[in-house]
């Protein structure tokens, strides 16, 4: 990752907090850097509402986690089987 000047390392590194040898963050720096980053990224559209349908013509990156209504889980099934 560092290799590749990675987005989450940068991120890691602008929000880091000591705790001996390892990398640690500030969740809330280091969520609030990827938030801007995306926010400020041109290529990116990020939507922060609840999503119910996929746009089967659109490239789409689905990162909706454990806060995935049913609604949606249900249309994520029935698009993936």
């Amino acid at each position: 990752m560092l290799a590749f000047d990675s987005l989450i390392i940068k991120a890691a590194y602008a929000s880091r907090v000591p705790y001996g040898g390892a990398l640690a963050v500030d969740r809330h720096q280091f969520s609030e850097y990827i938030t801007t980053w995306l926010t400020n990224n041109s290529n990116v559209t990020l939507i922060d509402q609840e999503v119910t349908t996929i746009d089967d013509k659109a490239i789409t990156l689905i990162a909706s986690g454990p806060l995935t209504t049913s609604k949606f889980q249900t249309t994520i099934q029935a698009l993936l089987g």
